[in-house]
């Protein structure tokens, strides 16, 4: 997923605040789930059949990451509690785009997003593929946010323990080890075992 400067550096100052306030607890964020379900939302009145799936992260952080996300490939607007996602024909010998609409839900601190097709003017028998590239859309975005979350969880880690590594190897240099290099040694430890697991979690968004 290709973030803005804008995107990535609120990105960025989310993760650093989580990472600051609790370096080794990967609680947040690692409750990742594949499950997407069927649902309905209804858009200025009109009820339309949608796709649902739940973030652990805040409205604010999934909501610019899914304007992003689209903006590679679609046209969006931002009507306040919802967004409407036009898509464009997928090449010259196709005549029929499609509008999707996505809405998100605060959800006890995290987000319930919903994603659906609007089925005005589109022909009946495309239906069926068509809410399938929806599902797959939804199913994307997900992977795609929670795999640069991952990263920049491993990124501030591994830069960390660099900083870690250059204290500790002064103290072997100066040959002054004492308390404090064995607590700098754990405190790397710990790192690369968040690196480890970090990583771990990014492989488990590709199911075999």
């Amino acid at each position: 997923m290709k973030f803005s400067f804008s995107t990535q550096h609120y990105f960025r100052l989310f993760v650093f605040l989580y990472c600051f306030f609790s370096l080794n607890n990967l609680a947040v964020g690692q409750h990742y789930s594949h499950e997407i379900v069927n649902s309905e939302m209804e858009i200025d009145g009109k009820k339309l059949a949608s796709f649902t799936t739940v973030f652990d992260f805040p409205v604010d952080a999934v909501t610019r990451g899914f304007w992003t996300y689209c903006k590679d490939f679609a046209r969006l607007q931002n009507l306040r509690s919802y967004y409407r996602v036009a898509i464009p024909p997928a090449d010259s010998r196709s005549s029929q785009g499609y509008v999707l609409y996505g809405k998100p839900f605060q959800l006890n601190g995290m987000t319930e997003f919903y994603l659906a097709l609007d089925p005005a003017g589109l022909e009946n028998n495309s239906l069926a593929d068509l809410q399938s590239q929806v599902k797959n859309i939804l199913r994307e975005f997900k992977v795609d946010f929670y795999f640069q979350y991952y990263q920049e969880m491993i990124d501030f880690r591994i830069k960390e323990a660099e900083k870690l590594s250059k204290r500790y190897h002064k103290k072997v240099v100066k040959e002054k080890e004492d308390n404090s290099s064995a607590s700098l040694l754990r405190q790397i430890s710990e790192l690369e075992t968040g690196i480890r697991t970090l990583r771990a979690q990014q492989l488990a968004l590709y199911p075999n």
